[in-house]
């Protein structure tokens, strides 16, 4: 059995020592060098390839432990809370769907169905707003991710009942003018 450590107390439950084979592996011995040529301005030739057993990588009969590492490194990420994608979600059939329904009701024949499904369409906002609150709450209180989801199924919530709010505003007023109109006696 070859010796592991110029220490004669040596033994492998021991933890390498300084200046043993198995701490450094041989780097920094002294190692056979290769000739070298003066070169222009007085700079010795390198070496085209380095010598066996340069950078720890062990030289022939050495014995090195094989090398340890702590635990895997692992990632955890916190938990999505779920009503925080719901509130995303509504948001952006509130305000995609409102807006594809309305631009398709215009189409003869199919219209009717879209025209009839927009009508519907105005809980989606709404429903943003309340999953977006909700789901804030739920994250201030357990520290689960999904912040930035609640906050975008708000801010569409809130614009597609503005959008809303005014399309009212517009209906009634221009049926209020039209029925002005209707109302004048010439």
């Amino acid at each position: 059995m070859k010796s592991v450590s110029y220490n004669p107390n040596y033994r492998p439950s021991d933890p390498p020592q300084v200046g043993s084979q198995q701490f450094n592996n041989g780097y920094g011995a002294s190692q056979p060098t290769g000739y070298s040529q003066p070169g222009a301005y007085g700079y010795g030739q390198p070496e085209a390839y380095s010598q066996p057993g340069a950078y720890g990588y062990g030289q022939p009969g050495s014995y090195s432990q094989p090398m340890t590492y702590g635990p895997p490194t692992v990632m955890v990420r916190s938990a999505v809370n779920s009503l925080s994608g719901w509130a995303m979600w509504m948001g952006i059939i509130g305000l995609g769907g409102g807006f594809v329904c309305s631009i398709l009701s215009l189409i003869p024949f199919i219209g009717v169905l879209f025209s009839i499904l927009t009508m519907f369409l105005w809980i989606a906002p709404v429903l943003a707003v309340i999953f977006g609150h909700v789901s804030r709450g739920q994250i201030n209180r357990t520290g689960e991710d999904g912040r930035g989801q609640a906050t975008a199924g708000l801010v569409m919530g809130y614009i597609g009942i503005g959008f809303a709010l005014l399309m009212v505003i517009l209906f009634v007023g221009i049926m209020g003018l039209g029925f002005m109109a209707a109302g004048m006696n010439y």
